[in-house]
């Protein structure tokens, strides 16, 4: 009867302890409102800042996904807006030094890279929390597999597209 309690409360104690460990993984989101844009009901563009949350010593970067069979060009520059409470404001970027060329993605690729988001905030906005989002248009374009050599060519414009990726300062 004994050795029945002690299995049984080992038994409990296992439980409660994988249940506290399971609610504190789900604790912290990686990532919020990503900028989307659907082309039908499986294929989309989206634009997000990883991780979500801006800090003075944080390493996040940009993630640029493009789930379709079009490709996208763009350039380096994006806007900056912050949220009042009510409204969003845009914050100029005056002095910044944008290099000027053009990047494409193709279908079914990913692109990251490093932006250094809370240098923007502190210089351009007195590193004041809250919440923040950039803003990018992007260029949609029919492609051509060239066959010679392997690879897509970006062909016809479609449109163009407006994506906004949030994040917080902190």
């Amino acid at each position: 009867m004994k050795t029945n309690i002690l299995k049984l409360t080992a038994i409990l104690l296992m439980l409660v302890g994988f249940s506290a460990c399971e609610k504190e993984t789900q604790a912290v989101p990686l990532i919020a409102e990503c900028g989307k844009y659907y082309i039908s009901e499986t294929e989309f563009f989206s634009w997000c800042v990883v991780p979500y949350v801006v800090s003075e010593n944080s390493e996040n970067m940009q993630v640029l996904e493009n789930r379709t069979e079009i490709g996208l060009t763009y350039g380096n520059p994006f806007s900056l807006e912050y949220f009042n409470g009510s409204n969003w404001e845009n914050i100029p970027l005056d002095g910044v030094n944008w290099t000027n060329i053009e990047l494409g993605l193709f279908p079914d690729k990913t692109t990251e890279e490093y932006i250094y988001l809370y240098s923007l905030i502190k210089k351009y906005n007195n590193a004041k929390k809250g919440k923040y989002r950039l803003i990018r248009r992007y260029s949609m374009h029919n492609l051509f597999f060239h066959t010679g050599v392997q690879i897509y060519i970006m062909g016809s414009y479609i449109e163009t597209i407006t994506l906004y990726a949030e994040f917080i300062v902190k």
